[in-house]
């Protein structure tokens, strides 16, 4: 596998999206006004993950449209599915319409499941209950691991993999599913990233984009976060691991298109072990890491190499989120936005908000940045004044409780 490193090995698992267990009870779907993209797709309302699931809101006015417990969406957000294991012990699969919210197909499966992967062409990837509610994925001892591929129309496809195996993400051609595959399978302590292939039912290596004999190889690491290429073609995944009593971070990137993986070393003093985001420019072509302690680094994603390093003063240690519109990146933490140049990261402004910080979101539509906090979201024109701008309070219509996805529910054996 192509990579560039200072320390053995560069793959780990692939975390970092909300992993929403489907609800023990209850089988009301939810109604009212449209689903929307956690990237928020152009003027549409905000996906965000809550402690039981999804919900919608309204970015020009903070309802709350609808409430989906149990739901995961699509990484582009053109598909929202919710999942509910009914008290016979089935489980039953909602595919919810992405404008109104409305139920437009139902699959029952006759055991126990949790929704692991939703991909955009509608079909879903489930496995078994056995994983937590919220956070990143951790691995789960088991002898073999039942994943089966569900499309809305109904057909299911079940494959018994050994060991202990979990769902990544499709591949964009629809054939293949990357796993996740732990070692050993009662006390995993290594992983490695695989393929499946959703017709002969096999698991191959996944490889290096220049040499298909250098497959990756088993480590342990801990997952930091991760965020997608807007078009959904590459998952990008931070990653800290101890070398020699240090710690380093690299990114780990994924091609769902090739089916390549790429390991970038990030330089010093990155790799701390402080809340860390990544954000992504709108055409896809640079990548922000960006890390509590005012440390960060802007990678092209064409060459995978670092362009530039930079500091910029600390905006907190509570949460980080970062968003991305080409030419700034808007870093949040605490109840401040650090509004950074694109180039070099040096700061340009300080925007502040009036709770602590979970998540920022760009409506593109409007123009405008989203600060999502636990009880409302506060939003500022991005054409603001570089100086103190007046962001605009827009407490949710209902109670809603908004998690922080990337955070972990338990350490990963490493």
């Amino acid at each position: 596998m192509r990579h560039r490193t200072r320390h053995p090995a560069c793959l780990a698992i692939l975390l970092g999206v909300p992993l929403l267990v489907l609800a023990a009870c209850g089988d009301a779907d939810p109604t009212g006004a449209p689903a929307a993209a956690d990237t928020i797709p152009a003027g549409g309302p905000l996906l965000l993950p809550t402690a039981t699931g999804l919900a919608s809101v309204e970015a020009a006015s903070g309802t709350v449209a609808f409430e989906a417990p149990g739901a995961k969406a699509s990484p582009d957000g053109s598909v929202v599915v919710r999942g509910v294991i009914r008290v016979d012990g089935s489980t039953r699969l909602t595919w919810l319409d992405p404008v109104d919210g409305r139920p437009i197909a139902r699959v029952r499966l006759d055991e126990p499941a949790s929704l692991r992967v939703v991909a955009a062409d509608g079909r879903v990837a489930v496995g078994p209950p056995d994983v937590p509610v919220t956070g990143l994925i951790y691995p789960v001892a088991r002898a073999q691991s039942p994943v089966s591929v569900v499309a809305p129309d109904g057909t299911v496809h079940t494959y018994t993999l050994p060991g202990s195996v979990e769902p990544e993400a499709f591949s964009t051609d629809g054939g293949g599913l990357f796993v996740l595959s732990y070692t050993p399978a009662g006390n995993p302590t290594e992983y490695q990233v695989n393929r499946l292939d959703l017709e002969s039912g096999e698991i191959g290596g996944v490889y290096g984009q220049d040499s298909a004999d250098e497959r990756q190889e088993r480590m342990g690491g801990t997952a930091r976060t991760q965020v997608w290429a807007p078009d959904g073609s590459t998952v990008y995944t931070l990653y800290t691991q101890e070398v020699d009593g240090w710690a380093t971070s690299f990114i780990h990137v994924l091609n769902l298109d090739e089916g390549w993986a790429f390991c970038l070393d990030l330089p010093e003093p990155l790799g701390w072990d402080t809340p860390a985001a990544l954000a992504v420019a709108p055409d896809g072509g640079r990548l922000w890491v960006t890390e509590a302690a005012g440390h960060g680094a802007v990678v092209d994603t064409d060459t995978l190499e670092v362009l530039a390093t930079g500091d910029f003063p600390s905006p907190g240690a509570y949460g980080l989120a970062a968003v991305a519109d080409g030419d700034r990146v808007f870093v949040g933490s605490e109840s401040e936005i650090a509004v950074l140049d694109g180039t070099d990261l040096h700061q340009l402004a300080r925007w502040r908000t009036t709770r602590p910080i979970i998540g920022l979101r760009r409506a593109d539509l409007d123009e405008r940045l989203v600060a999502v906090t636990d009880g409302q979201l506060t939003t500022f024109p991005l054409d603001a004044p570089e100086r103190d701008p007046a962001g605009r309070d827009l407490p949710y219509t209902s109670p809603l409780v908004v998690i922080d996805p990337t955070l972990p529910t338990a350490e990963c054996a490493c």
